[in-house]
């Protein structure tokens, strides 16, 4: 029987799809060999086992014999560790457990970024029982993998995939524009919050779980600003916002209010009342400015410290300056804003917990409910009717799993697991026993998200 082709498509390595993978690939995930250590105890290039495992060479007979001598020493006996046999093209069910396997495999991949790795090596990609990429240390800089300032990688979906079930753009992908983003109630009330607080020229402080969708919702709001004449947006762009200072926000202001080719002076007190005397400027011609910091749980306190007096002292009248919005992460941002040295500008603010989709409080009772109807809007925006992709057990399961706690993001990276499973399993429809082994595939999937926003 032909060997079929392989829907994942694995983007840490120099192949994309095993072509027509062989027994040797089959070999090396029984036992949990690495590909890559497997090359290199032959003595041939870093990837050379992998791309004759999966078809994209046929292999010289000095590295077949080589492959051959490897195998035996690692205590594989009989016709397994022959050449005439590793060469062999896999069938139909052996390949699509190999497949199943590769999944496992790009999960481990996703984990690895989520942990904050800068690489991973092919001998982690390949070997399913040899440790998780999260005992693993970041390549350069030596951090454990659990350290702070995580962020997920949702996976991608192949294009077979799509295909089979009948989508010709992936549903769970980003948002590409302001129409083409999820509107649920807690996204309507936080961009009319956003929107009064700039007329109102108050602090707002907007903090959630990674991937919530909270600055999504934030951007969309400030887009609608930006189409009026009457705001004028500056966003704090530092890459390093940990080293943002009171300087760094004033010069942000400074080259908003009179442009970018604007001189930003040397002196501290000149900046300050130049900013001063540009915002008065902006005020008299009928501007509110708006200063949007994202990514604010990382700014240090001595950079929070001053925002207040920045918001008070270039008012004019009894009118402030310009509305102040805060976007990071939760706990990190509230913890943030309970320091002492921050007190002033946290009692002058509004913070706002943006919610995963089933939050609960602490008796179990439903704040949020919207699992459900997220999962329809994404296929709804592909043409797809959810009852025709998952069924109802399978959100329940999904829900259940994940229970005050999911996240849009997750959703994403969880559904791509199943649409792959699904396919490979010749499966029109996610049910709850794809969901559950798409769950199984990802088991840091929580722990590494915990850290769109």
């Amino acid at each position: 029987m032909a060997a079929a082709e392989s829907p994942f498509t694995i983007h840490t390595s120099p192949f994309a799809v095993a072509a027509r993978p062989r027994r040797l690939w089959l070999s090396c995930l029984r036992r949990g060999l690495g590909l890559a250590t497997l090359s290199h105890a032959a003595g041939l290039g870093r990837n050379t086992a992998s791309m004759i495992a999966l078809g994209h060479r046929r292999g010289s007979r000095r590295a077949w014999a080589a492959l051959e001598r490897v195998m035996r020493a690692s205590g594989i006996e009989g016709q397994e560790a022959r050449a005439e046999w590793l060469g062999l093209p896999l069938s139909a069910d052996e390949a699509a457990w190999c497949r199943l396997e590769a999944q496992k495999m790009m999960s481990v991949r996703s984990q690895a970024k989520a942990a904050g790795l800068q690489r991973i090596t092919a001998e982690e990609l390949w070997s399913p029982r040899g440790g998780t990429a999260r005992s693993t240390r970041c390549a350069r800089s030596g951090r454990p993998a659990d350290g702070a300032g995580r962020k997920a990688v949702a996976a991608m979906i192949s294009d077979r995939v799509l295909a089979h079930f009948g989508f010709t753009l992936d549903p769970f992908r980003d948002p590409e524009d302001r129409a083409d983003c999820y509107v649920g109630k807690q996204q309507e009330r936080l961009e009319s919050l956003v929107l009064e607080m700039a007329r109102r020229r108050e602090i707002l402080a907007v903090s959630g779980p990674v991937g919530s969708g909270k600055s999504v919702a934030v951007r969309r709001a400030v887009e609608q600003l930006e189409s009026s004449d009457r705001f004028a947006i500056c966003h704090v762009q530092a890459v390093a916002v940990e080293r943002v200072n009171a300087r760094t926000i004033e010069e942000a202001l400074l080259l908003t209010l009179d442009g970018d080719k604007a001189t930003i002076p040397t002196a501290h007190e000149r900046l300050s009342r130049r900013v001063i005397a540009s915002m008065h400027h902006a005020i008299d011609s009928g501007q509110s400015p708006v200063l949007l910091i994202e990514e604010a749980h990382a700014l240090p306190a001595r950079a929070l410290s001053p925002l207040k007096r920045i918001w008070e002292r270039t008012g004019k009248g009894f009118r402030q300056g310009c509305a102040v919005v805060l976007v990071g992460q939760s706990p990190e941002l509230p913890k943030l804003l309970s320091l002492p040295s921050v007190r002033e500008l946290r009692e002058r603010a509004m913070l706002v917990d943006f919610l995963p989709l089933n939050a609960e409080d602490r008796e179990g009772r439903k704040l949020t409910d919207e699992t459900a109807g997220y999962l329809s809007w994404c296929l709804a925006r592909r043409g797809k009717a959810a009852r025709k992709v998952i069924d109802d057990r399978a959100v329940s399961a999904l829900d259940a799993h994940y229970r005050g706690r999911l996240t849009p993001l997750k959703v994403r990276m969880v559904m791509s697991s199943c649409l792959a499973a699904a396919y490979t399993l010749g499966q029109r429809t996610v049910s709850a026993e794809v969901m559950h082994q798409a769950l199984g595939t990802l088991p840091e999937l929580d722990a590494a998200s915990s850290s769109e926003g």
